[in-house]
C-alpha cells in the first residue's frame, strides 16, 4: 500500500509537498480552516471570508495541486469559495464544513458521533449522541473489574488440570505459588528453556 499523508497548509508547503510526491508519498493538502489557524484564533472562523482571503486560498489550492498533492481538504470556507477551488483544480476536493459543491465530503468521526458535549461546530451534523453511551460503558466496566464480575469463565482461557499440573511441576512449585517465587525461579535460570 503506498504511503499516504496529509499537510496542512498552503503556498508555504509547496516545496514539502513536491519533495514528497517526488519520492513517492502521496500527499493530500489541507487548507482552510487548520489545527494551525484553529490554535491561533481558538475558534471554527470561516476562512476566506474576505475577498482577500479568499484569493489567498484560491492560490494555495492552486499551489498544492502544482506541487503533486492528488486532493485537497477544504474545511470551513465558504461554499461558493469552495465551489470555485473545485471548478479551478483537476485534483479532488472534500469539504468539511465547506458546503455541497466539492467532489466528496468528510467530517471527523468524534464530531460525527457526537463524543464531545461541549461544543460542536456549525458545519457538523452528529448522527448519533455516543459520548455518554461510552461514558456508561466504561462505568459499567470498571464497576464489574472492581465487583470481580468480569473478566467470568465465559471471557477466560481455563488452563486443563494436566498442563497447570505440568507448569507447576517444571516450576517447581505448588499450586498456590505466586509472584515473587516464580520470577526469582525464571531470572535464576534454575528452570530449562525447553518448558
Amino acid at each position: 500500500m503506498p504511503t499516504r499523508v496529509e499537510l496542512e497548509g498552503g503556498s508555504e508547503i509547496a516545496q514539502t509537498v513536491e519533495f514528497l510526491h517526488g519520492n513517492g508519498i502521496a500527499v493530500v493538502a489541507h487548507i482552510g480552516l487548520t489545527k494551525q489557524t484553529f490554535s491561533r484564533s481558538g475558534s471554527h472562523r470561516i476562512q476566506g471570508k474576505t475577498v482577500a482571503q479568499a484569493i489567498e486560498i484560491i492560490q494555495h489550492a492552486i499551489a498544492m495541486e502544482a506541487a503533486g498533492a492528488f486532493a485537497l481538504i477544504l474545511e470551513c470556507v465558504p461554499d461558493r469559495l469552495a465551489e470555485i477551488i473545485t471548478s479551478v483544480v483537476e485534483i479532488p476536493t472534500i469539504g468539511i464544513g465547506a458546503g455541497p459543491h466539492c467532489d466528496g465530503q468528510g467530517l471527523v468521526s468524534e464530531d460525527m458521533l457526537g463524543l464531545y458535549d461541549k461544543f460542536c461546530p456549525k458545519f457538523v451534523r452528529q448522527y448519533r449522541q455516543l459520548g455518554e453511551d461510552i461514558k456508561d460503558a466504561f462505568s459499567a466496566f470498571r464497576a464489574d473489574v472492581n465487583g470481580r464480575h468480569f473478566p467470568g469463565p465465559e471471557h477466560t482461557s481455563i488452563a486443563g488440570s494436566a498442563w497447570s499440573d505440568s507448569l507447576s511441576e517444571k516450576l517447581e512449585i505448588g499450586s498456590e505459588a505466586r509472584g515473587k517465587v516464580v520470577r526469582d525461579k525464571v531470572l535464576s535460570a534454575q528452570i530449562s528453556k525447553n518448558i
